[in-house]
């Protein structure tokens, strides 16, 4: 009973560790779509975070791009916004609906 209960705490430990991992990945990429979309328009930081309302510093922009924070929706909206973008262009939808936990 005891090593039953272990190996479901192994599992959900996995599982958490394993979605978090792919939680980093999609922000890195969506931080990737950003960066790339903004020097396409040979825009800097600072410039996208000034197009913002309110603006924010060339440091959340920085973040972002680098996958270490992510923009709250209504900033999602208004990234794509500022890059001349449709929203799903810079952060599509997920194509598959993650379990119930």
């Amino acid at each position: 009973m005891k090593s039953l209960t272990w190996l479901r705490m192994m599992r959900d430990t996995r599982a958490v560790r394993n979605r978090t991992i792919a939680e980093q990945q999609t922000l890195s990429n969506w931080g990737t779509a950003i960066r790339i979309q903004r020097e396409s328009r040979q825009m800097s930081q600072e410039a996208l975070g000034d197009r913002l309302d309110p603006p924010v510093d060339k440091g959340s922009v920085s973040r972002w791009e680098q996958g270490k924070a992510e923009p709250m929706l209504f900033r999602k909206i208004q990234l794509a916004s500022a890059l001349g973008l449709a929203p799903s262009i810079l952060f599509p939808l997920p194509t598959t609906i993650p379990a119930a936990a």
